[in-house]
């Protein structure tokens, strides 16, 4: 009796299984900061994401260069911005400059350059002057479009693309269409969570047209628009209410609110803002998001393990217990099945979560 009071199966039978969860995790670029979220994960009902650097790849690519008419053509349109934006450090200039040098466009000499905080660029070609930008751009400098440029820009919106528009002496010649490309496992991971019977949801502060038109591509059930980050805390904390555990994902600094307020917070470690990253519980240092499922049946896998591990060591220390009362174990026989022989067990059965998901 003495020997079958030995709580070590018991007392390791948790511990165990949770430490192969993590490893398990670590080795597939998952970091788990603590055993009370992988199994936390294991409850999610709800795994809501942010839009940009997360269902998407954070980096905008020119789609398109359009050429209203024959002069200038649209190699001469690429050339006459790429030009002007090489002297700005903004997000869409560094992509146009990508895109103007992958596809061997000159670069001409500019003048009088200007940059227009939160609107575009401009400055002076071959004696004409060069303006690249959105709409509140061209309405401070009083130029109006004709409807089938508006349609256009009004269709690009749709699809979740950005237009700039290109105009030379107040004159649109041309339309550039840039998008953020959504990432190659997204709709992959969306449908796979969505077969383990988990409600998908998109948060992103971008309009209602380009959030309808990436949820619509990836199919996922819900998404809010047009949010600020306080707003993402409000929207996590009424999905707990009306669905139950939730999981969230993203990337960056608007996002350490919702992921602080979430059940399980998850950063995306590539891209992600070092205060998104410190705030997270889970951190994906390879940004894949088909680890998200992978977790959640990870999860599962390693809590019934530890079930089996617990119910196994009360179990059957509390059956020999009993036979022990009536003579019918020996010490030899405490010793090899309900002491060391029952940790060892429970060793071995902690370990085959380390070989969960490996391909044969």
């Amino acid at each position: 009796l003495l020997v079958l009071s030995c709580p070590c199966a018991l007392a390791i039978s948790v511990p165990a299984g949770m430490v192969s969860g993590i490893v398990n995790a670590a080795r597939k670029g998952i970091l788990i900061k603590g055993s009370k979220f992988l199994e936390a994960i294991s409850d999610t009902k709800v795994v809501a994401l942010d839009k940009t650097g997360t269902l998407t790849k954070g980096e905008l690519v020119v789609k398109d260069v359009i050429a209203l008419n024959d002069n200038p053509s649209k190699d001469e349109i690429l050339s006459l911005v790429a030009s002007i934006e090489k002297y700005s450090s903004h997000p869409i200039s560094r992509a146009i400059v990508d895109y103007a040098e992958h596809n061997g466009a000159k670069i001409l000499d500019v003048e009088e350059f200007r940059e227009y905080p939160g609107k575009g660029v401009s400055g002076i070609i071959n004696g004409k002057r060069i303006l690249v930008g959105n709409l509140k751009l061209l309405g401070e400098f009083g130029i109006n479009l004709a409807s089938r440029v508006l349609l256009i820009a009004k269709r690009n919106d749709e699809q979740g693309a950005k237009t700039i528009f290109v105009c030379e002496n107040n004159k649109i010649i041309g339309l550039i269409t840039l998008s953020d490309e959504l990432r190659l496992e997204a709709k992959k991971a969306i449908e796979v969570l969505k077969k383990k019977g988990i409600k998908t949801v998109m948060l992103t502060g971008d309009n209602k047209r380009v959030a309808a038109a990436v949820a619509k591509e990836l199919k996922i059930d819900m998404y809010y628009a047009d949010i600020l980050p306080d707003e993402k805390v409000y929207i996590v904390k009424e999905l707990r209410k009306k669905y139950g555990n939730v999981t969230f994902a993203g990337d960056g600094i608007n996002d350490a609110p919702a992921i602080a307020s979430a059940d399980v917070g998850i950063a995306m470690g590539m891209r992600g803002i070092d205060v998104s990253i410190e705030t997270a519980d889970i951190v994906l240092a390879n940004d894949d998001l088909m680890n998200i499922p992978y977790l959640i049946d990870l999860s599962k896998n390693t809590m019934k393990a530890v079930r089996f591990n617990v119910i196994l060591s009360i179990a059957l220390k509390f059956a020999l217990a009993i036979l022990a009362l009536f003579g019918f174990i020996t010490l030899i026989e405490a010793v090899a099945f309900g002491d060391d022989g029952l940790a060892l067990v429970v060793v071995f059965n902690s370990m085959r979560i380390l070989r969960f998901g490996r391909k044969k």
